[in-house]
């Protein structure tokens, strides 16, 4: 399913409006999808894997270990800290 997103204005006052928004289908609608989906996934996939074929689960483990390391790492992490807390503002 295809999230359709729409921006739309609503009126504050007279000469002011508001900007926001508007999500189709709504958002907890799409968490329920992705739920779904990320319970079929667990359930025909990766479940069995672990059970019947655990030398290839622990290199699907392995292999989205390295793929999210890099966002784990102390140097990202005071990077960041630098960039939101010291780094002057612009």
């Amino acid at each position: 399913m295809i999230t359709k997103v729409t921006l739309r204005q609503k009126p504050i006052s007279k000469e002011r409006k508001s900007l926001y928004l508007d999500f189709y289908p709504p958002i907890w609608d799409q968490d329920k999808i992705d739920t779904n989906n990320l319970f079929h996934i667990l359930e025909t996939k990766v479940i069995p894997m672990y059970y019947d074929n655990p030398q290839k689960w622990q290199e699907m483990v392995f292999n989205a270990m390295d793929d999210v390391i890099p966002e784990f790492t102390t140097q990202r992490m005071a990077d960041d800290y630098y960039k939101k807390l010291f780094n002057p503002i612009i």
